[in-house]
């Protein structure tokens, strides 16, 4: 029995083993993928989870190598948005050469640039005309608005005779002047040339303007006179910086036009037709000379001194200042002429030097 029991023990223990054996052949997995055409199927051959590339075994293969991540520099310089395009100018042009920057690059400015320099605009900038401390004014340009006042011998002034009265007072007259002179300058203290002067006034004794003659229980009167002169002059000066003060003796022919009405003391102002609108509703009526309206007419030579000073806002070139007209000598009655006082406009376009390059521009 022993024997029979021994043989069956044997038996059962190599069909056990046997089994185990098997059933471990069965779940066992490959041991790798080893081969190129394993690791681009698709599908996990050695049934560990991983396929293809993703297992390590197929690793070896091209196929499978792992790109590098780029440094990050590298990414951060693909992601870096491009630098502007610039467009290299060749030669700065038009407005280019005034608007205080350097286009092209190449470190000039503006009318420093050759191409520049040909514009009104950089010709201009790069030349100056200096000061000439040294020098007369040469030719002067003069013009002179203002007031023209009654003769300082007032108030003798203009008188008439009319049916209302004898030697009636025609004062005061005031207006306007104007004054034009052309003269040169060829020594610092004295120059010469030609004046015109123009006036037109106004006078009546309405309001009783200024006069110690007038009569206004006597006589009414309003009219107007036309005044001009044309004359040389010549002149002493020295300047003093921008300050030039002046003495002008003048000397010409003066023409004057007297024309007015004179009233009873019976008429009224409010009666009377305004002096401005009378004139041009009658002056060219035949009745006009008819209908109390006087006329005076005078002419004679006429001897003057003009005082007066200018300050130039612009040194040597543009000047303002101030001028009086005042006569002093007159061939029939002086009183007739008016006295002036004026502001003045002088231009001296000859001061100055000639224009010279400025030394920033000058070849270095």
């Amino acid at each position: 029995m022993r024997p029979i029991f021994l043989s069956a023990l044997m038996i059962a223990l190599v069909w056990t083993f046997g089994a185990l054996a098997q059933a471990q052949d069965a779940t066992a997995p490959a041991a790798t993928e080893s081969s190129l055409a394993d690791c681009k199927d698709a599908a996990d051959n050695d049934a560990d989870g991983k396929v293809d590339c993703d297992d390590e075994d197929c690793q070896i293969y091209a196929i499978c190598l792992k790109k590098e991540s780029p440094p990050a520099q590298a990414v951060q310089a693909q992601t870096a948005p491009a630098p502007p395009i610039t467009v290299s100018i060749v030669q700065e042009t038009g407005r280019q050469c005034r608007d205080g920057v350097d286009n092209d690059g190449d470190g000039l400015l503006d009318c420093h640039e050759a191409s520049c320099q040909g514009y009104h605009y950089c010709r201009k900038m790069m030349h100056e005309r200096p000061l000439r401390q040294d020098a007369p004014q040469g030719l002067f340009i003069s013009l002179g608005l203002g007031a023209a006042l009654p003769n300082y011998r007032f108030p003798s002034n203009a008188k008439v005779d009319s049916e209302y009265g004898q030697n009636v007072p025609f004062d005061p007259d005031i207006g306007g002047m104007a004054d034009l002179k052309v003269g040169y300058a060829p020594l610092k203290f004295l120059g010469f040339g030609l004046n015109w002067k123009g006036a037109g006034t106004f006078a009546s004794n309405e309001f009783d303007y200024f006069s110690k003659t007038d009569d206004d229980a006597g006589y009414k009167y309003e009219g107007d006179k036309e005044w001009r002169h044309l004359g040389a002059f010549v002149r002493l000066t020295y300047p003093f910086g921008r300050f030039v003060p002046y003495l002008d003796v003048s000397g010409g022919y003066t023409h004057m036009k007297y024309e007015w009405r004179i009233y009873s003391k019976d008429t009224n102002w409010a009666d009377i037709e305004e002096w401005g609108a009378y004139k041009r509703e009658n002056s060219t009526n035949d009745a006009f000379e008819n209908r109390d309206v006087e006329r005076m007419t005078r002419r004679h030579f006429t001897l003057a001194v003009e005082p007066g000073f200018d300050y130039f806002v612009i040194p040597q070139t543009f000047a303002v200042g101030l001028h009086a007209y005042l006569p002093v000598f007159a061939s029939s009655n002086p009183s007739l002429d008016n006295t002036g006082a004026m502001l003045t406009f002088t231009v001296t376009p000859g001061w100055r030097g000639r224009p010279q390059l400025k030394s920033e521009f000058k070849q270095r």
